[in-house]
C-alpha cells in the first residue's frame, strides 16, 4: 500500500506540474492576443524600457520601444528583400560589407539566420507573437507560422514596416522559395548512385579564411535523355564554408569541389603510408602506440564504469528509504527524497553518456 500511495503521489505531482505549465502557456497566449509583449530579449530594432506597470509578483514590467537607427536598418533589409529580391545570405553579406551596417550587427556580425528572423517577425508590422520557437534539449527550433500565436490587432507604437508591405514581402519570399525548390519535372528522376556517398573529408577539412569546418554543400545537375525522354540527375560533391553560407564575407573562394580537394589529400596520405611501410621500426611504433592508447582508454572506461555503478547504488539505497519517508521515519520528507532521487537519475543519465 505504501508503494501504491507513493506512485499516486508522484503521478499527482507530475500532473500538477503539467497543469501549471499549461496554465502559464494559456495565460501567455491570451496576453499576446491582446497585444502584450511576453518578455525575453528585444528583437533587433527595439529596446526594453520600464513600462511603469508592476506584475502580481512585484516585478517591474518592461515593453519594447523602437530604436530609430536600428529601425532604418530593418527598413533597408525589407527593401533589399522586396525590391532587389535578395535572399537572406546575400543581404547578410551586403550588410557585412558596409561598415556602418556591420557596426550595428547583433553579436558582431550579420548572419543569414538573423536576417530571416527579421524578415519573418510580425512585430515589425506591430503584431506581438508567441510560440515562434520551441526549445528541444540544447537546440531551439523555429516553428511553422501556423503554430504562432499572434496579436489580434497591431500596436502602432511598434510599427516599423507597414502591414501591407510586410505581407507583400512574405508573399514574394514564398514565391522565390518555390523557384528554387525542386520543380515537378524533377520529382521522378533516377539518381546516379556513384555520387551518392558521404564526403569523406567532412570534419577534417577547414576553411582557410575563418577556420571553421567545411560542410556538405553538394549540388545536383538535371538533364533529359533525348531518345527516351527520361529525366536524370547527378550529384556534384562540394565542400563549403558554413560562415560564408551565412553571409559572412570571405576572401576568394568559399566552396570547393570534392574532386579537386580529395585527390590531393589521398595522394599525400598514400605517399606517407608508403614511406611508413618501408620502415619497419616506424610501423611497429605505430602498432605499439595504438596498444598503449587502447590500454589507457580501457583504464578510463573502467574508472567511469565504477562511477556509474556508485550512482546506481546510491539510487537503490534511496529508493529503499521511500517507505520510511512516507511514514515520516526518515530524515528527509518524501518530496525531498524524490528530488534527491531525480538528481541521481540525472547524474546516471549523464554518466551513461560518458561511458
Amino acid at each position: 500500500m505504501d508503494i501504491i500511495t507513493l506512485v499516486f503521489r508522484y503521478a499527482n505531482a507530475e500532473k500538477s506540474s503539467v497543469d501549471t505549465g499549461m496554465r502559464v502557456k494559456d495565460t501567455a497566449k491570451q496576453l499576446v492576443k491582446r497585444g502584450k509583449f511576453m518578455g525575453g530579449k528585444a528583437p533587433f530594432g527595439y529596446e526594453l524600457v520600464h513600462s511603469g506597470e508592476i506584475s502580481k509578483h512585484g516585478r517591474l514590467l518592461k515593453h519594447p520601444v523602437i530604436i530609430p537607427a536600428q529601425a532604418e536598418v530593418v527598413k533597408h533589409i525589407y527593401n533589399l528583400s522586396f525590391y532587389q529580391e535578395f535572399g537572406s545570405t546575400k543581404i547578410a553579406r551586403i550588410l557585412n560589407e558596409n561598415e556602418p551596417y556591420k557596426n550595428m550587427a547583433p553579436n558582431d556580425v550579420w548572419k543569414s539566420g538573423t536576417i530571416t528572423s527579421i524578415l519573418t517577425n510580425p512585430i515589425y508590422a506591430g503584431y506581438t507573437t508567441y510560440n515562434r520557437r520551441e526549445r528541444v534539449g540544447d537546440k531551439t527550433n523555429r516553428l511553422d507560422h501556423k503554430q504562432w500565436i499572434i496579436a489580434d490587432t497591431p500596436n502602432p507604437d511598434l510599427v516599423i514596416i507597414s502591414e501591407d508591405f510586410w505581407q507583400m514581402v512574405q508573399e514574394k519570399r514564398l514565391l522565390r522559395k518555390g523557384k528554387y525548390e525542386k520543380s515537378l519535372s524533377n520529382q521522378n528522376v533516377t539518381v546516379i548512385s556513384r555520387n551518392d556517398g558521404m564526403l569523406s573529408l567532412v570534419d577534417v577539412v577547414h576553411c582557410g579564411y575563418c577556420g571553421r569546418k567545411m560542410t556538405n554543400g553538394s549540388k545536383y545537375n538535371y538533364w533529359t535523355i533525348k531518345d527516351t525522354g527520361e529525366r536524370r540527375t547527378s550529384k556534384i560533391p562540394i565542400y563549403r564554408c558554413p560562415s560564408a553560407w551565412q553571409g559572412i564575407p570571405h576572401n576568394k573562394a568559399t566552396q570547393f569541389k570534392a574532386d579537386k580537394i580529395e585527390p590531393i589529400v589521398y595522394s599525400s596520405i598514400a605517399e606517407y603510408i608508403e614511406k611508413l611501410q618501408s620502415r619497419d621500426e616506424a610501423f611497429n611504433q605505430i602498432i605499439m602506440n595504438n596498444t598503449i592508447e587502447k590500454k589507457q582508454l580501457e583504464s578510463i572506461l573502467h574508472s567511469e564504469m565504477e562511477k556509474l555503478e556508485k550512482i546506481q547504488h546510491n539510487i537503490s539505497i534511496m529508493e529503499d528509504k521511500i517507505p520510511d519517508a512516507i511514514t515520516g521515519e526518515y530524515a528527509l520528507t518524501i518530496d525531498e527524497l524524490k528530488q534527491q532521487i531525480d538528481r541521481q537519475h540525472q547524474k546516471e543519465k549523464e554518466q551513461k553518456q560518458i561511458v
